[in-house]
């Protein structure tokens, strides 16, 4: 039970993570004067699926 929560945490993460990441990247270039604070967005959106992907892998494989 409790490793079937820590993958879902982990897989949700990963999901919100790379939408924070892609919308920062959209924004970036498309946006002239706060590039700065887009970039930090975009790092963290990173930051958050990778902290997902290790949930994901220390739940195991699910099955």
């Amino acid at each position: 039970m409790f490793k079937t929560v820590i993958f879902y945490l982990g897989r949700a993460l990963q999901l919100i993570g790379m939408a924070m990441a892609a919308f920062a990247i959209f924004v970036y270039f498309n946006q002239d004067g706060k590039s700065g604070i887009m970039l930090k967005w975009g790092f963290a959106g990173l930051v958050e699926f990778y902290v997902g992907y290790g949930l994901t892998a220390l739940a195991g494989s699910k099955k």
